[in-house]
């Protein structure tokens, strides 16, 4: 179930058919606070994911491959 904000925001961007990256940058830059709270929810995913997984670092390894597959790994 999503919160009101995000059944809103949900709401906003399905009807423009625009992804939700574009419909946040209509905003314009994002402030450090909120960039933070951007990291803490990324960071407490993986820490669920890993914690789903009985792995420590499975997002990690997860991720890393993605970007391999995608061309952008580091080389």
């Amino acid at each position: 179930m999503r919160s009101g904000v995000a059944n809103l925001v949900y709401k906003r961007v399905s009807t423009d058919q625009q992804d939700t990256v574009a419909w946040r940058d209509r905003f314009g830059r994002i402030p450090p606070k909120e960039a933070m709270v951007h990291g803490f929810v990324l960071w407490l995913l993986a820490d669920l994911f890993d914690s789903l997984a009985e792995k420590p670092g499975a997002m990690d390894q997860l991720m890393s491959k993605t970007f391999e597959a995608m061309g952008t790994g580091e080389r």
